[in-house]
């Protein structure tokens, strides 16, 4: 065995090794292993238990003052007086990067806080993706991992429906394998039908309300061809805002749905009249009822908010973001907009002592080349992840390097980089120019560490996620203590 055996937090380091090392040959022995290492009958909670991360030590007894001039709670990241003492930074700096831009590294022995190697860990750069470990942090904080997202038909007089939407970027038409608790509008339209029969109504009028989201649904900073990456945001919509064709399955070759609300109401009419209800008139965008003034026909509810998280980070997906982005503004009793994302984020990560003084958010997916955040930063955010049990999830809910996600394809081709395989678990970002990956790894004497990697302004895009991938795995396999 290449790792220590030990007990941290009441779990053998054996057991660790046995179960990364089950993960790591799962992947091997099938090439749809989802981001656990497992099959993809949906998704499954690491091998790798978030018990494994003991409380870090933190360096300071009191706050400090964070960059915005607010008494923040203590940094766990604590500078270190001999960090190449194990020669760590030595190996990384061996392998000469030949992308030709401009990188950061950060590691942290979580345990102690300790850094094993700072390289501009406090430059701010363009994060790509990796803005969505932020949002996630912000928004299971916000709204615990628990809470789910209610889509509802309500009437607001007898015959005439409305469909509101609640914000849910999963809903599904028909049940959807790969999101088994997913919720579907087939099920609203089967309950709504059957409450209409009871009331003896089988014919009605249908209109749909969108309205819980505000301001632009496009942000201004993405360019028109990104409408293969990201759907128009909508607080209601299907599959995370694909086109659809009649059975729910996605329309190859086409952009994503460009009115989404009109797609997911388009589709519950089909439903509906199929369940024998008689639609009639224009489906239209029609205000929902005010509270006390309408009744709930039907209501259906997401899978609960970890589970969306999952989605997000193992697929990376921008609309399902966009939507938790807008999500994290309500809960912060804000305008469900850009602005009040970026303005929410803000908040709470300044309230974690998280946020840095000239970092950026004006987006929730990471798209906009406008973002701006540091290595210490999304480190941070990994020290906070995993020391508090309701953010936990985040910890197994990242692709695995060789397994999964994003990182499917990863830490394969470039010498060195198979020591990541199966150990290194993280967030990628990339954008032409841009690459990052953030998350934790447990080292060759069996410490658990987190760490973040950005490039920007690279001139090969490919050699700068080679060389991620290197210092991922150099760290994995180093002896830091």
């Amino acid at each position: 065995m290449r790792r220590s055996s030990g007990t941290v937090m009441g779990l053998s380091l054996a057991g660790l090794v046995v179960g990364i090392v089950i993960t790591a040959l799962i992947a091997f022995a099938s090439p749809i292993a989802r981001s656990t290492g497992l099959r993809s009958s949906g998704l499954q909670p690491s091998t790798i238990a978030p018990s494994i991360f003991a409380p870090p030590t933190p360096s300071q007894a009191a706050g400090q003052q964070s960059g915005d001039g607010v008494v923040a709670e203590p940094d766990p990241i604590t500078p270190s007086a001999t960090l190449a003492s194990s020669g760590l930074l030595t190996r990384i700096d061996a392998l000469k990067p030949n992308f030709k831009g401009r990188s950061s590294v950060l590691v942290v022995d979580h345990a102690t806080g300790r850094v094993l190697v700072d390289r501009g860990g406090d430059t701010l750069m363009i994060p790509a993706s990796n803005l969505k470990t932020l949002v996630m942090l912000a928004t299971l904080q916000a709204w615990g991992p628990d809470h789910r997202f209610t889509t509802t038909v309500a009437s607001s007089s007898p015959g005439h429906l409305v469909l509101v939407g609640g914000g849910d970027p999963y809903l599904e038409r028909v049940a959807n394998p790969n999101r088994p608790r997913a919720a579907t509008t087939a099920q609203l339209a089967a309950a709504t039908a059957a409450r209409l029969k009871q009331q003896g109504v089988t014919s009605v009028t249908l209109g749909y309300d969108a309205s819980l989201f505000s301001g632009p649904a496009w942000h201004p900073t993405w360019p028109a061809d990104y409408s293969d990456q990201v759907a128009r945001i909508s607080a209601l919509s299907l599959g995370a805002g694909r086109t659809l064709d009649a059975t729910g399955a996605r329309v190859p070759g086409t952009p994503l749905a460009q009115d989404p609300a009109r797609q997911a109401a388009t589709a519950f009419t089909q439903q509906l009249k199929a369940a024998g209800i008689t639609v009639t008139g224009t489906i239209a965008p029609t205000p929902a009822p005010t509270a006390g003034t309408g009744e709930v026909v039907a209501s259906v509810s997401s899978m609960p908010l970890i589970d969306i998280a999952t989605e997000v980070m193992v697929h990376s997906d921008n609309f399902g973001a966009e939507v938790l982005f807008r999500q994290l503004a309500l809960a912060q009793h804000r305008p469900a907009s850009f602005a009040g994302g970026a303005q929410a984020l803000r908040a709470v990560l300044t309230s974690d002592g998280l946020w840095r003084t000239g970092a950026v958010a004006t987006d929730g997916s990471g798209l906009s080349r406008s973002n701006r955040v540091s290595a210490r930063m999304l480190a941070l955010a990994w020290q906070r992840i995993s020391s508090d049990q309701q953010l936990q999830g985040l910890l197994v809910s990242t692709p695995i390097a060789g397994v999964s996600g994003t990182l499917t394809d990863r830490f394969s081709f470039a010498q060195g980089a198979q020591a990541g395989r199966g150990w290194v678990h993280g967030k990628t970002g990339t954008l032409t120019g841009v690459s990052s990956l953030s998350g934790w790894t447990v080292t060759a004497d069996g410490q658990p560490v987190v760490l973040a990697v950005m490039v920007n302004d690279s001139k090969n895009d490919w050699f700068a996620r080679v060389w991620i991938d290197q210092v991922a795995a150099t760290v994995t396999g180093c002896g830091c203590r």
